[in-house]
């Protein structure tokens, strides 16, 4: 991998990323850390992160300055730097998310009570992204979440300009994000937000984060939202990602008789949250498949639930989901789980995260607004555009779905060549023989020489031209032995065996590689072990296990 960095007073050169230990590198759940030394850059803008072969997934990079009074930056990726992948990119140029100041990490002892002030910064410098709308903010924690309504400032209807707010969201455990929402009042409905300032009043933590987005009210733009999100980011806890959530609604019937307006609102919930509403229009369902498609940003609320659809009701309808809201409510009283209203709205909800993410969510099974949240008059945090009744679509599956580059962008592959490195126990004395196993062909490998180096092993494929792998055969050559100078392990005896650490494939010609997690096997003379090939986008078959 290589890296550079951009400020806004230099631009690094190039960086090499090596590391100081002989670790094995890029593992996965796993953080990788590298030591660069650069001149003064000043506040990181961007940085550039790609390699020239290899693929790999990044989920985010961090930098952190050496310095006194120093800032560590959160760079979010959750994409795949593959060439076989999705967009084929192997290069990405990364925004800075947020970043936080050090010096705040001494008071970490002291505990917060939810006051935080945070400083707006509006506007775009050409002087647009003015507003006179009023402020929600939403304060989301690993506890609970709250919301403080109806703020503004005079300054934010002339920009550029920041604006100071304080909000006290309470009890509700360390801030993991931030939801500021637009009502639409006023000539100026719409508004730009710049960046955010933060500092918790009570542990002086201090951050900022980027957002760089407009909120705008209504429909009459494609995949605009009233609101906007951002992750709260500080030193040794985990930051959320910001997600660009796509999905589909299934409609029930093109013609929506019982809405009052042909715009629904929607929101995702998941296990820790949920995003704002977002405006869909029935208007621009497909006549075909009476399907709409729609794309909301917002941080991740984990995995997803249930998808809500708010609609706004005629007399007729409000007098039919009073029905099904009554029947609904027996079935409940009775624990009997039926679906309810599947020919109403909408039969069915798909959610995908990213491209990057191989699965989508599917939410098939109806409900609507229980007569006991209807008792207790539970009232959303909504703009008057939105309606409070609900058909909430469950979480029923979750499908694969491929991120496999497509073959228009694909590039022309050459025919693989495959090296397999594998490294070996004290005590081994057996030499392997590896077979490499696609779909309907195998293909033998040869050891490239019978002497370890560092106790690995090298594998070369012979001249045979094989598809997608999906398991690796291991069995015993009993035709020659290993020339280990390493002294045999005393449990052993005198026993012939193979004892095999872990393996790596690599294809030089493509640039492709797969790992073989938990290998950790010993092998007599009349053993073969079979083990799937991992790909980041095809489900691997089932674990290792032993022919005999």
């Amino acid at each position: 991998l290589f890296i550079i960095l951009y400020g806004d007073l230099n631009t690094s050169e190039k960086h090499l990323l090596r590391q100081d230990t002989n670790e094995p590198k890029f593992q996965q759940n796993r953080m990788d850390s590298f030591h660069i030394e650069t001149t003064k850059l000043g506040l990181l803008q961007k940085i550039i992160i790609g390699h020239d072969r290899v693929g790999v997934y990044i989920e985010r990079v961090l930098v952190t300055e050496n310095i006194a009074d120093g800032r560590q930056y959160l760079f979010q990726c959750a994409k795949w730097l593959d060439s076989g992948q999705v967009d084929g990119k192997i290069e990405r140029s990364l925004k800075t998310t947020a970043f936080c100041y050090l010096t705040t990490i001494l008071h970490d002892s002291r505990s917060t009570s939810g006051r935080w002030e945070l400083i707006l910064h509006s506007g775009k410098d050409d002087g647009s992204g003015a507003t006179t709308s009023n402020l929600n903010i939403v304060g989301y924690g690993s506890q609970s979440s709250s919301m403080t309504t109806k703020i503004y400032d005079s300054r934010m209807a002339k920009v550029p300009s920041s604006s100071l707010v304080q909000v006290d969201f309470g009890e509700i455990g360390d801030l993991l994000k931030v939801r500021i929402e637009i009502d639409g009042n006023g000539e100026m409905p719409n508004y730009y937000l710049n960046y955010v300032e933060l500092r918790d009043l009570d542990t002086e933590e201090r951050m900022v984060s980027y957002v760089r987005k407009w909120l705008k009210i209504g429909c009459d733009e494609k995949n605009s939202q009233p609101f906007r999100e951002f992750p709260v980011f500080r030193a040794a806890f985990e930051p959320l990602n910001v997600l660009s959530y796509e999905g589909k609604i299934k409609l029930s019937s093109r013609k929506q008789r019982f809405l009052e307006k042909p715009i629904i609102y929607a929101r995702i919930l998941g296990e820790i949250g949920e995003t704002g509403c977002f405006p869909v229009d029935f208007r621009f369902v497909s006549d075909l498949k009476q399907e709409l498609s729609f794309k909301a940003e917002a941080v991740s609320v984990g995995r997803i639930q249930s998808t809500r659809l708010y609609v706004k009701m005629n007399d007729i309808g409000n007098e039919i989901y009073e029905g099904i809201q009554m029947l609904q409510d027996i079935y409940d009283r009775r624990h009997i789980k039926v679906s309810m209203a599947n020919d109403w709205i909408a039969e069915k909800v798909t959610v995908r995260e990213s491209h990057h993410a191989p699965y989508r969510y599917v939410m098939a099974v109806n409900r609507v607004k229980s007569m006991e949240e209807e008792n207790e008059k539970v009232k959303e945090d909504t703009c008057d555009d939105i309606g409070d009744l609900f058909v909430e679509l469950l979480l029923s599956e979750m499908e694969g779905l491929s991120t496999k580059i497509s073959k228009k962008k694909a590039l022309s592959r050459k025919q693989p060549q495959w090296i397999l490195s594998m490294t070996i126990g004290e005590g081994s004395t057996l030499v392997p023989k590896v077979t490499l196993c696609a779909e309907n062909t195998s293909a033998e490998m040869y050891i490239v020489a019978t002497t370890p180096i560092d106790m690995i092993i090298t594998f070369q494929q012979k001249a045979v031209d094989i598809s997608t792998i999906i398991k690796v055969r291991v069995g015993i050559d009993d035709s020659q032995y290993l020339n280990c100078t390493s002294s045999n392990d005393a449990q052993f005896n005198d026993e012939n065996i193979i004892e095999i650490q872990k393996m790596k494939l690599y294809d030089s010609e493509n640039g492709d590689e797969l790992r073989f997690p938990a290998v950790n096997t010993i092998l007599t003379l009349e053993s073969v072990y079979e083990f799937p090939a991992v790909w980041p986008d095809i489900p691997p078959i089932s674990s290792k296990f032993q022919i005999k």
